[in-house]
């Protein structure tokens, strides 16, 4: 009976060794999927980020929050230097762009951004942000970052050969309540109603807080989840909005409207006051731009 011990005692260890091994080589195969895991979503942040300038998105933000300020109709000189800056970063002598004015009831116009195949008569897609500030405020996320982020978007695809036209609206008067905001919007209807049917209407505001996109749709048939593959998420409201949002004024219309921000909506209001990351926001610009090239190089409607 003696001799057996050493055989049973084999067994005991290998009752406690082969439970720990599996227990370890499971906690070592975790280890390396996340670390694997991890390691793509950095090659991937990175690639979205090489798309756009760190510097230039700095400092942009830091020229619109820390030296022009506030910028809105109680600080109009500050909201003209803005409306400048646009001009000046997209225009003929920089991205090479056509740029109008519209709305010229009021000093400070809608700034219209468009590529040369402009006319043509394929659905466009509108890219739209403001570019003041609420009132008493320097509006970091309230637009500075979604600003930054469309000037990037533009600079990026200034060369691009689309297969529908594209049409950047930069406007002065989103976060007022009434007049001259009313106004405002009554301008962009009509000027994307000017022409064909609209393949999609993106409204992009605070993308700092995060590298994904939040898309909203405002629309009953909103484009395909496969256009958003690795870039974010759709998201659906279902209460109201920010009332300084682009969206609380596309909510009533028949055009495809969609929110990108990297907010989930409604957005709260504190947020206006936080500081934003330049690396965070060059990634989610990148992916800005990738949605805004899937959607121009589409080659069906949805």
């Amino acid at each position: 009976m003696q001799a057996k011990a050493p055989k049973n005692r084999f067994f005991s260890y290998l009752f406690i060794a082969i439970p720990l091994w599996l227990l370890v080589s499971g906690a070592f195969a975790l280890t390396h999927y996340f670390r694997s895991k991890d390691k793509q979503a950095l090659v991937e942040n990175q690639r979205m980020a090489s798309q756009v300038s760190v510097e230039s998105l700095l400092d942009d933000t830091k020229k619109l929050t820390q030296v022009i300020g506030e910028r809105n109709t109680t600080r109009p000189d500050q909201l003209a230097a803005v409306s400048s800056m646009i001009r000046g970063a997209l225009g003929p002598s920089n991205a090479g762009y056509l740029v109008g004015l519209h709305n010229s009831s009021t000093r400070f116009p809608i700034i219209h951004v468009s590529a040369q195949n402009a006319l043509s008569s394929k659905a466009p897609v509108w890219i739209l942000t403001s570019y003041d500030s609420p009132r008493g405020s320097v509006g970091i996320e309230d637009n500075a970052t979604g600003l930054a982020s469309t000037l990037g978007a533009a600079q990026a695809l200034a060369a691009e050969q689309a297969e529908h036209p594209f049409h950047f609206l930069f406007l002065p008067h989103v976060h007022e309540r009434e007049s001259p905001c009313s106004e405002t919007w009554n301008a962009v209807t009509k000027l994307i109603d000017s022409r064909a049917k609209p393949l999609a209407v993106i409204g992009v505001e605070a993308m700092g807080k995060g590298s994904s996109l939040s898309v909203t749709p405002f629309t009953s048939a909103p484009f395909s989840a496969e256009l958003l593959q690795g870039l974010g998420q759709f998201r659906h409201v279902e209460s109201s909005m920010n009332p300084s949002s682009l969206c609380r004024f596309f909510t009533k219309k028949n055009d495809p409207f969609y929110s990108v921000t990297t907010h989930d909506l409604p957005r709260a209001p504190e947020v206006n006051g936080r500081k934003f990351d330049a690396d965070t926001l060059a990634i989610s610009t990148g992916r800005l731009i990738v949605l805004i090239q899937r959607l121009i190089q589409s080659r069906s409607s949805f």
